[in-house]
């Protein structure tokens, strides 16, 4: 967990239709929130309790070696995200150590900036860490394997929530939201290949314990932060507005 992404990728688009965010603007928030300058973290450096969680889907009735599937999901990683979440780029556009910009929808008309790095990338998977002020704390890894004739892929991560306030967010509905979140994902997967299937989940809580030592983990809180930034952008925001000739601010 020593390696600092240095500089984010830059991708033209999250491969979705527009969520009401132009991509200069999403990439310009990056910036103010230093994102790319965010160390690596692991479950060690979270406060909340540590989970484990295994999300998987079987492949069945089709020829599909892991292989190909990975190469897929790495080529449309954001594609297959639901609801307003963005993820800007393709997992083929990292190196490991660089960081990938994604935008998670928290509630409605609301979303936290943030990103993931990408630890390692095989043929049969790939691993994703998150940055400090993320609101999770630990690794996600992504894999498909085969059985006889049928490939299942899965989701396995092992996380703690970052601070106390993020903590309080996961008990009440954020745990639930990250369970349906990556079950969607497998399902709209598996709908590329023609395949309708349900995912199964296995969650584990690993260790109740809070770690105290880092409640400080709360003056990283990428909730705040994002906060602040766009509250700063706010007059810039208005004086653009203003500038607009008034037929454009019409339309």
């Amino acid at each position: 967990m020593d390696n600092i992404a240095e500089t984010p990728t830059t991708p033209t688009d999250s491969g979705k239709p527009d969520a009401g965010k132009s991509d200069a603007e999403v990439f310009k928030e990056a910036d103010a929130l230093d994102l790319h300058q965010q160390r690596p973290t692991g479950p060690e450096d979270g406060f909340g309790k540590l989970w484990r969680k295994i999300h998987r889907i079987d492949l069945s009735g089709a020829d599909l070696p892991p292989e190909h599937v990975i190469a897929t999901w790495k080529q449309r990683f954001g594609e297959f995200w639901p609801g307003q979440n963005r993820f800007y780029g393709p997992i083929t556009a990292l190196q490991p150590g660089e960081l990938a910009i994604i935008n998670i929808e928290m509630a409605p008309a609301t979303t936290l900036s943030t990103g993931v790095i990408l630890v390692d990338s095989m043929p049969t998977g790939f691993t994703l860490v998150t940055p400090k002020g993320h609101m999770l704390c630990g690794w996600l890894h992504f894999a498909a394997d085969r059985a006889g004739e049928t490939t299942t892929v899965s989701v396995e991560m092992l996380i703690r929530a970052s601070d106390p306030l993020f903590e309080i967010g996961m008990v009440v509905i954020g745990h639930k939201r990250e369970n349906k979140f990556w079950e969607q994902t497998l399902r709209n997967l598996a709908a590329h290949f023609g395949i309708a299937a349900e995912p199964e989940t296995q969650v584990i809580c690993e260790n109740p314990r809070y770690q105290w030592e880092n409640v400080k983990n709360i003056w990283h809180n990428g909730a705040i932060r994002n906060g602040l930034v766009r509250l700063a952008a706010l007059p810039r925001k208005a004086g653009d507005f203003i500038r607009r000739p008034s037929a454009e601010r019409t339309t």
